[in-house]
This record gives C-alpha cells, structure tokens and sequence, in this order.
C-alpha cells in the first residue's frame, strides 16, 4: 500500500514523496517536490493524497458535522 512519506533534507526543506515497502524495503514511486514553507508543504500533500486517490471517490466525503451528540449514560434495563 503506497504512502505519503515526509523526509527533510540536507537544506531544511521537507522532500514530499509517494512511496511503499516491498519485502521490507522502502520503494520510492514518486519524487514529488520540496516545500521550504508550511504553505508549500499543505500544498504538496495535498498534490500527493490526489495522487493517491487516483479515479477513486470517497465513501465518505468530507462533510462537516453540525449536529453534536453526546452520549450521557447508557445501560439496558432488559438485562438488569
């Protein structure tokens, strides 16, 4: 299963790349780039989790949740 892998470098930037591991090797698919700033970094991940995604959809897309439940006390009377 690929992966977004975040290595730093010799200059201080952060090398963004996909990759796996293969018989416990580390297999580099894709050099994506590297960010010298934490909005160079969002934007490569971002790029690399696409990459991943591929032609899939998500089962569950990002939606955010308005409604906030919370759970007091549970218990059954049945088994009491």
């Amino acid at each position: 299963m690929a992966y977004i892998r975040k290595v730093k470098t010799k200059s201080g930037a952060t090398a963004i790349q996909i990759a796996h591991k293969a018989g416990g090797q580390l297999v580099k698919l894709e050099h994506l780039g590297s960010a010298h700033s934490s909005q160079e970094l969002e934007t490569l991940i971002s790029l690399a989790k696409e990459r991943l995604r591929g032609d899939q959809i998500f089962l569950f897309p990002n939606q955010e949740n308005k409604l906030k439940i919370k759970l007091r006390q549970s218990s059954s009377n049945f088994l009491f």
